[in-house]
């Protein structure tokens, strides 16, 4: 009888540490997956900041130019609503795309897809709109929390529509 017990114990034990080994493993797993995500990230950036080099190159015609505060959303629940990767323009999100507030977008006559420049920082495609509490805002897409948290708010830029 105290074998058996022995025994019992024995694959107690072996499940036990089986089970923590796959824990072990599924938690590296974990943290070199979101490593990884962040890397793609971080090309996915560089990338589109290549793009929008070339951009800047290429001239529009204005429509007009009005002072706007800035800021960066991310795509969350908190700052989005119940679909935060499907933009306004039902486009998935993607760097380089830009909210308008209602004003702006009324005030200038803009569909989705036009181009518009802000001094200083860039230029975006207009794709998604905000709240319509908000007036004379802009708010810059970033996929990274922390980036557009340190982008912060900057007041007084020069918006202006340029194609």
């Amino acid at each position: 009888m105290k074998g058996s017990k022995k025994g019992y114990y024995v694959i107690f034990v072996m499940i036990f540490s089986t089970n923590l080994l796959w824990a072990v493993c599924f938690t590296f797993f974990l943290i070199e997956y979101n490593k990884c995500i962040d890397l793609i990230y971080e090309l996915v950036d560089a990338v589109i900041e290549c793009q929008e080099t070339l951009n800047e190159n290429i001239e529009y015609e204005s429509k007009g130019k009005i002072e706007v505060s800035v800021s960066a959303y991310t795509p969350t629940h908190k700052e989005c609503d119940s679909t935060p990767l499907i933009t306004a323009s039902n486009k998935k999100v993607r760097k380089g795309i830009v909210a308008l507030s209602r004003d702006l977008e009324r005030k200038f006559n803009l569909r989705f897809g036009d181009k518009i420049k802000l001094y200083g920082i860039g230029t975006f495609e207009f794709q998604d709109r905000m709240h319509k509490r908000w007036k004379k805002r802009v708010d810059v897409f970033m996929w990274n929390k922390k980036k557009a948290l340190e982008f912060g708010r900057k007041n007084g830029v020069v918006f202006e529509v340029v194609g």
